[in-house]
Protein backbone atom coordinates (compact mmCIF):
# COMPACT_ATOMS: atom_id res chain seq x y z
CA UNK A 1 0.00 0.00 0.00
CA UNK A 2 1.44 3.43 -0.91
CA UNK A 3 2.51 5.61 2.02
CA UNK A 4 1.81 9.25 2.78
CA UNK A 5 4.09 11.06 5.20
CA UNK A 6 3.93 14.57 6.57
CA UNK A 7 5.31 16.69 9.39
CA UNK A 8 3.09 18.30 12.03
CA UNK A 9 3.74 20.62 14.91
CA UNK A 10 3.62 18.93 18.32
CA UNK A 11 0.24 20.41 19.35
CA UNK A 12 -1.50 19.26 16.15
CA UNK A 13 0.01 15.79 16.50
CA UNK A 14 -1.17 15.48 20.12
CA UNK A 15 -4.66 16.73 19.21
CA UNK A 16 -4.85 14.20 16.38
CA UNK A 17 -3.67 11.38 18.68
CA UNK A 18 -6.33 12.40 21.22
CA UNK A 19 -9.02 12.50 18.54
CA UNK A 20 -8.05 9.00 17.34
CA UNK A 21 -8.21 7.68 20.91
CA UNK A 22 -11.63 9.26 21.44
CA UNK A 23 -12.81 7.68 18.17
CA UNK A 24 -11.60 4.27 19.32
CA UNK A 25 -9.29 3.89 16.34
CA UNK A 26 -5.64 4.21 15.42
CA UNK A 27 -4.10 7.39 14.10
CA UNK A 28 -3.41 5.67 10.77
CA UNK A 29 -7.02 4.51 10.41
CA UNK A 30 -8.33 7.97 11.31
CA UNK A 31 -5.98 9.62 8.81
CA UNK A 32 -7.11 7.20 6.06
CA UNK A 33 -10.74 8.05 6.90
CA UNK A 34 -10.04 11.80 6.77
CA UNK A 35 -8.22 11.50 3.44
CA UNK A 36 -11.00 9.34 2.01
CA UNK A 37 -13.64 11.86 3.10
CA UNK A 38 -11.75 14.77 1.53
CA UNK A 39 -11.14 12.89 -1.73
CA UNK A 40 -14.76 11.73 -1.99
CA UNK A 41 -16.05 15.26 -1.38
CA UNK A 42 -14.03 16.60 -4.32
CA UNK A 43 -15.84 15.98 -7.67
CA UNK A 44 -12.59 15.97 -9.68
CA UNK A 45 -11.00 13.40 -7.39
CA UNK A 46 -14.13 11.21 -7.51
CA UNK A 47 -13.85 11.09 -11.30
CA UNK A 48 -10.22 9.91 -10.97
CA UNK A 49 -11.27 7.20 -8.50
CA UNK A 50 -13.78 5.66 -10.93
CA UNK A 51 -10.95 4.31 -13.06
CA UNK A 52 -8.94 3.06 -10.08
CA UNK A 53 -8.95 -0.60 -9.24
CA UNK A 54 -10.22 -1.56 -5.83
CA UNK A 55 -8.15 -3.81 -3.68
CA UNK A 56 -9.64 -7.07 -2.48
CA UNK A 57 -10.37 -7.27 1.19
CA UNK A 58 -8.98 -10.03 3.39
CA UNK A 59 -11.37 -12.32 5.25
CA UNK A 60 -9.93 -14.70 7.84
CA UNK A 61 -12.11 -17.55 9.06
CA UNK A 62 -11.38 -20.37 11.49
CA UNK A 63 -12.96 -23.72 10.67
CA UNK A 64 -13.12 -27.14 12.27
CA UNK A 65 -10.62 -29.78 11.09
CA UNK A 66 -13.50 -31.60 9.35
CA UNK A 67 -14.43 -28.55 7.28
CA UNK A 68 -10.75 -27.88 6.52
CA UNK A 69 -10.31 -31.43 5.22
CA UNK A 70 -13.54 -31.24 3.19
CA UNK A 71 -12.41 -27.98 1.55
CA UNK A 72 -8.96 -29.48 0.91
CA UNK A 73 -10.50 -32.57 -0.75
CA UNK A 74 -12.85 -30.42 -2.83
CA UNK A 75 -9.93 -28.25 -3.98
CA UNK A 76 -7.83 -31.29 -4.87
CA UNK A 77 -10.72 -32.89 -6.80
CA UNK A 78 -11.47 -29.65 -8.65
CA UNK A 79 -7.83 -28.93 -9.48
CA UNK A 80 -7.87 -25.61 -7.63
CA UNK A 81 -6.84 -24.18 -4.27
CA UNK A 82 -8.64 -23.97 -0.92
CA UNK A 83 -9.09 -20.19 -1.32
CA UNK A 84 -10.50 -20.89 -4.80
CA UNK A 85 -13.13 -23.21 -3.30
CA UNK A 86 -14.04 -20.74 -0.57
CA UNK A 87 -14.16 -17.79 -3.00
CA UNK A 88 -16.29 -19.80 -5.43
CA UNK A 89 -18.72 -20.65 -2.67
CA UNK A 90 -18.96 -17.03 -1.52
CA UNK A 91 -19.41 -15.72 -5.10
CA UNK A 92 -22.17 -18.26 -5.75
CA UNK A 93 -23.93 -17.54 -2.46
CA UNK A 94 -23.77 -13.77 -2.35
CA UNK A 95 -23.31 -12.66 -5.96
CA UNK A 96 -24.87 -15.56 -7.90
CA UNK A 97 -21.74 -15.25 -10.07
CA UNK A 98 -19.75 -17.98 -11.81
CA UNK A 99 -16.27 -19.02 -10.72
CA UNK A 100 -14.48 -21.02 -13.38
CA UNK A 101 -12.02 -23.73 -12.48
CA UNK A 102 -8.63 -23.52 -14.23
CA UNK A 103 -9.58 -26.20 -16.78
CA UNK A 104 -12.85 -24.38 -17.51
CA UNK A 105 -11.10 -21.04 -17.97
CA UNK A 106 -8.76 -22.75 -20.43
CA UNK A 107 -11.76 -24.25 -22.28
CA UNK A 108 -13.39 -20.82 -22.54
CA UNK A 109 -10.12 -19.45 -23.95
CA UNK A 110 -10.08 -22.21 -26.58
CA UNK A 111 -13.73 -21.48 -27.40
CA UNK A 112 -12.96 -17.79 -27.83
CA UNK A 113 -10.11 -18.72 -30.19
CA UNK A 114 -12.43 -20.96 -32.22
CA UNK A 115 -14.97 -18.16 -32.43
CA UNK A 116 -12.23 -15.84 -33.66
CA UNK A 117 -11.39 -18.33 -36.41
CA UNK A 118 -15.07 -18.52 -37.42
CA UNK A 119 -15.07 -14.73 -37.68
CA UNK A 120 -11.98 -14.86 -39.87
CA UNK A 121 -13.62 -17.43 -42.15
CA UNK A 122 -16.78 -15.32 -42.43
CA UNK A 123 -14.67 -12.29 -43.36
CA UNK A 124 -12.91 -14.30 -46.07
CA UNK A 125 -16.26 -15.56 -47.38
CA UNK A 126 -17.66 -12.02 -47.49
CA UNK A 127 -14.52 -10.76 -49.28
CA UNK A 128 -14.83 -13.55 -51.87
CA UNK A 129 -18.48 -12.65 -52.43
CA UNK A 130 -17.68 -8.94 -52.88
CA UNK A 131 -14.78 -9.68 -55.24
CA UNK A 132 -17.00 -11.90 -57.39
CA UNK A 133 -15.05 -15.08 -56.77
CA UNK A 134 -18.32 -16.77 -55.81
CA UNK A 135 -21.59 -15.90 -57.46
CA UNK A 136 -24.06 -16.36 -54.61
CA UNK A 137 -24.13 -17.50 -51.04
CA UNK A 138 -26.07 -20.55 -52.23
CA UNK A 139 -22.71 -21.89 -53.36
CA UNK A 140 -21.66 -21.77 -49.72
CA UNK A 141 -24.95 -22.69 -48.02
CA UNK A 142 -23.66 -25.99 -46.55
CA UNK A 143 -20.62 -24.20 -45.09
CA UNK A 144 -22.75 -21.39 -43.64
CA UNK A 145 -25.26 -23.80 -42.11
CA UNK A 146 -22.43 -25.82 -40.57
CA UNK A 147 -20.76 -22.65 -39.26
CA UNK A 148 -24.00 -21.34 -37.76
CA UNK A 149 -24.63 -24.71 -36.11
CA UNK A 150 -21.12 -24.75 -34.66
CA UNK A 151 -21.51 -21.21 -33.28
CA UNK A 152 -24.89 -22.05 -31.72
CA UNK A 153 -23.49 -25.24 -30.17
CA UNK A 154 -20.50 -23.33 -28.81
CA UNK A 155 -22.76 -20.65 -27.34
CA UNK A 156 -24.86 -23.31 -25.60
CA UNK A 157 -21.78 -25.05 -24.22
CA UNK A 158 -20.42 -21.79 -22.80
CA UNK A 159 -23.86 -20.96 -21.34
CA UNK A 160 -24.01 -24.42 -19.68
CA UNK A 161 -20.46 -23.97 -18.36
CA UNK A 162 -21.31 -20.60 -16.80
CA UNK A 163 -24.48 -22.05 -15.27
CA UNK A 164 -22.53 -24.99 -13.84
CA UNK A 165 -19.81 -22.66 -12.54
CA UNK A 166 -22.47 -20.60 -10.77
CA UNK A 167 -24.42 -23.45 -9.19
CA UNK A 168 -21.64 -25.96 -8.41
CA UNK A 169 -20.80 -24.23 -5.15
CA UNK A 170 -24.37 -24.08 -3.86
CA UNK A 171 -25.74 -26.77 -1.56
CA UNK A 172 -28.08 -29.26 -3.27
CA UNK A 173 -31.03 -28.07 -1.18
CA UNK A 174 -30.26 -24.45 -2.11
CA UNK A 175 -29.38 -21.50 0.09
CA UNK A 176 -31.60 -20.82 3.07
Amino acid sequence: MPRVETSLDRATKEAFRSLARQSGTTEAALLRRVISTVVKSNPDARADLRGATTRSMRLTVRVTPEIFEAVTRAARNAGTTRPGIVLGTLRARFLQAPTLLPAEAEAVGRAAYQLSMVGTNLNQLTRSLHQGRIETLKDRDPVLVETASAVIALREQVRALVEAATTRWAPEEGWK
